[in-house]
């Protein structure tokens, strides 16, 4: 399918030259941003498991192919663990590369000046055309788009079986480039209906497609992993992930990059449609010699290789930018080609003198343009910042480089930020949820159809295996859809938590939609080592709420500090005897907060205390502080003032708790219970229960700008308890207002009551994240209890 090679060109070596400075001046500044996207935060977290002698999909879970996995694991085996720098150095290298090869490809086929014009439009476009954490990150399809550029250049070589093996490494890349197999295919197919003698191509592509494939499925039978590759990179897709997306949705997804185009350099989308119509109307209505022709099969190996890549791309239905990276070298290509069509037929026309200086001015404004978005690319600019790289730098502060974490929600990006190892195999925690990225996000939308079989169980038994040091929940705030997967949802997981570990700087961290549980020393495998250096302990404090109730959770904060930074552990004591324990690296100071019941302790006054140990054994004990469950209890007057309203009578709450305050009022003819927080009410259930709406929120002096002590915020929750005294929370609610607007004024909620409860419905504020009661002046309203009776 080419002219012979001249010998000694040395035209390749230059266009290489020129690429690698070009590529890599564009992008240079872009290389030690902390993470593009998650994608990469993923396959960094996988690859740090394959060097500890893991296996993809048996001890780091993804659903893609595996070799890009195994990439980044080499680089890092290079390079360093973590080192994002050479990951978004290789994918320019990936992209120099095919560019070059597009040159390559585009020259054999026309000539020079269109080996020039594919690799610029792809070297420029690959940076410029997509978003920008699709564009720098190192994404699979970067590999696609590389394998099936040189397969394109083997094919027209004769190297069938290369051909083969090269898209065989692209499927093995990404799923949706089995499709470009097609290209090849159907060209073989073609010529051998036509000369009867290309059978034998055909087994030999076939034979180097199948080649890396079989090789594949032997490393992955060997380790074990065999089923589990299976499950997550076919079955997995087809089951659950592909359905999310409709047929339309898919067509419709495959306009994106036409779009892309259109918007940004619009005479290039002219030339793409140009190009797409000479080559279809050459090979229709060309005649049976010229269908024969070398030109003819390059027109219909292009053709298919734009269609099938096009295809792969839109597969998803997304339409994300990094998927149309597989389509770009096709698209560059076609448009290379109908830039070089244009000119020869202008040049060929009758009215050259008219036509050749119009296709010239195209050419020389689309220069102009691909100039101007080289140059507005290479310019300075800010980049967001993670939310999560202080998460990630507090976490790595506090444990030790052989320590593991986990993380329940969908930021692998704090393994990265943290350089700790996951404490399990779902780097990710979509397959625990049943979250199929980003298509049922609905706050209403219940996923658990999309839970893969027995992962919870499997991350039970590792959690309880590895116990992690960190355990982050990130569903405290809207972090990639995960605020509809509070621990609740997860009651196995959370019982877990709540025995074995505590909250550490809720404060700090609650506002960034993650909180941060520290394993107790109870739970741990292997005792902390403590350093035995010089220490000085400031007296540790208390933050216990102002009143506790029997059969409700308290929450405890307690904090130590030291001078010079040799704080090693913090005990909460209840009579004297620990309760809850944490040892951590030497620190200066840290906050923790203990969620539990006291009246597990025995009835009566129950006397708490911290004890703080610094790195020499040193402690310091704080001063007791004495809680009883009388203290706040509301009497039965001031019950009477928060009766909840019914559709058949009134229910008065037969027990309730407010420390620091309570009242009620009619206001628009709406009840407003005011309650400062801490507070409880306990309704006892009618019969037939339904459904509870209402509002919520706090008063707006809380967080006022003239408030120099405002609120860090409360939580609303609404707990169902069962007449075994079973818990049961079907509402809850963060709100910080003082940081987020949204958090202001009314919010309201109605919740599905399940059937046949029994037992009895209590409201329930607790203070903000820190256990500060300051300004939390909160409130229910508009209370409704329908019944079906």
């Amino acid at each position: 399918m080419c002219s012979p090679a001249r010998k000694n060109d040395w035209r390749p070596w230059l266009v290489a030259i020129i690429l690698a400075i070009g590529i890599f001046t564009l992008r240079w500044s872009t290389f030690n941003f902390r993470v593009w996207n998650v994608d990469e935060a993923i396959h960094a977290t996988v690859a740090r498991t394959l060097l500890d002698g893991g296996v993809l999909y048996r001890d780091a879970i993804d659903q893609r192919t595996p070799f890009s996995y195994y990439a980044v694991a080499g680089i890092f085996y290079c390079c360093g663990e973590n080192n994002i720098w050479a990951m978004h150095a290789l994918a320019s290298g990936l992209i120099v590369i095919t560019a070059l090869g597009l040159f390559l490809v585009a020259t054999s086929w026309r000539n020079t000046t269109n080996g020039l014009w594919a690799a610029a439009f792809f070297a420029i476009f690959s940076t410029t055309l997509l978003y920008p954490g699709d564009a720098y990150a190192l994404n699979t399809e970067w590999f696609v788009a590389c394998f099936t550029t040189w397969a394109a250049w083997a094919f027209s070589r004769g190297a069938v079986v290369t051909t083969g093996l090269l898209l065989s490494l692209a499927f093995l890349s990404k799923q949706p480039a089995l499709l470009d197999l097609g290209a090849p295919l159907i060209v073989l197919i073609f010529s051998a209906s036509l000369h009867r003698n290309r059978g034998h191509q055909i087994a030999a592509l076939l034979l180097g497609f199948m080649g890396p494939i079989l090789a594949t499925l032997l490393y992955f039978a060997n380790h074990k992993a065999l089923l589990d590759l299976y499950f997550y990179t076919w079955r997995y897709n087809l089951q659950y992930y592909a359905p999310e997306i409709s047929t339309p949705s898919r067509l419709l997804s495959a306009l994106k990059p036409f779009q892309l185009i259109g918007q940004h350099i619009p005479l290039v989308l002219i030339v793409i449609m140009v190009a797409i119509g000479l080559s279809v109307w050459r090979l229709c209505w060309g005649d049976s010699h010229q269908k024969r022709a070398t030109p003819q099969l390059q027109r219909l190996y292009l053709l298919t290789w734009f269609t099938t890549s096009l295809a792969g791309a839109a597969s998803g239905g997304r339409g994300y930018d990094h998927y149309f990276i597989q389509f770009l070298p096709a698209c560059c290509l076609m448009a290379a080609q109908g830039l070089t069509d244009s000119w020869h037929w202008s040049c060929a026309h009758r009215f050259k003198k008219i036509l050749r200086p119009i296709v010239l001015l195209g050419s020389c404004l689309i220069i102009i343009q691909l100039s101007y978005r080289f140059i507005k690319a290479s310019l300075p600019r800010s980049w967001p910042i993670d939310p999560s790289i202080r998460t990630g730098e507090f976490i790595k502060a506090h444990t030790s480089p052989a320590e593991r974490i986990f993380v329940w929600g969908y930021h692998p990006d704090i393994y990265l930020f943290a350089d700790r190892h996951s404490a399990s195999r779902f780097i990710y925690a979509s397959f625990l949820t049943g979250l199929i990225p980003w298509t049922n996000t609905a706050l209403g939308k219940d996923t658990a159809y999309a839970i893969v079989p027995g992962a919870r169980e499997t991350l039970l038994r590792e959690l309880d295996h590895t116990r992690p040091v960190f355990i982050v929940d990130c569903s405290a705030g809207p972090n990639r859809s995960w605020d509809k997967y509070p621990l609740e949802t997860f009651p196995q997981l959370r019982e877990f938590i709540q025995k074995n570990y505590v909250l550490a700087e809720p404060a700090q961290f609650s506002g960034q939609g993650f909180q941060l549980y520290l394993i107790q020393d109870s739970a741990r495998l292997t005792p902390r080592t403590f350093t035995g250096e010089i220490s000085f302990l400031s007296v540790p404090q208390l933050f216990g709420p102002p009143g506790i109730e029997a059969q409700v959770p308290a929450d405890v904060a307690f904090a130590g500090t030291s001078p010079n930074g040799t704080l090693q552990r913090l005990e909460l004591l209840h009579n004297g005897t620990a309760i809850a324990a944490a040892s951590f690296p030497p620190t200066a100071g840290l906050l923790l907060k203990w969620r539990g019941l006291l009246d597990r302790f025995g009835p009566g006054d129950h006397r708490l205390s911290v004890r703080a140990t610094a790195s020499n054994g040193t402690t310091a004990t704080s001063p007791e502080q004495t809680f009883s469950t009388d203290t706040g209890k509301l009497t039965a007057d001031q019950l009477s003032k928060f009766s909840l309203r019914a559709n058949i009578k009134s229910l008065t709450p037969y027990a309730g708790r407010a420390p620091l305050g309570a009242d009620s009022a009619m206001e628009n003819n709406q009840a407003i219970f005011y309650l400062h927080a801490p507070a409880t009410l306990s309704y006892r259930l009618p019969s037939e229960p339904t459904r509870l709406r209402g509002q919520f929120g706090l008063r707006p002096s809380s967080y006022a700008a003239a408030n120099r002590s405002p609120t860090d915020g409360v939580e609303f929750q609404i707990v169902l308890i069962r007449p075994d005294n079973r818990r049961e929370v079907l509402f809850h609610r963060q709100l910080d207002p003082a940081r987020n607007q949204t958090d202001r004024g009314n919010q309201s909620f109605t919740i599905e009551i399940p059937s046949n409860p029994q037992g009895a419905l209590e409201l329930v504020i607790t203070n903000g994240p820190a256990g500060s009661a300051t300004s939390d002046w909160s409130y229910w309203a508009d209370l409704y209890l329908d019944t079906s009776s």
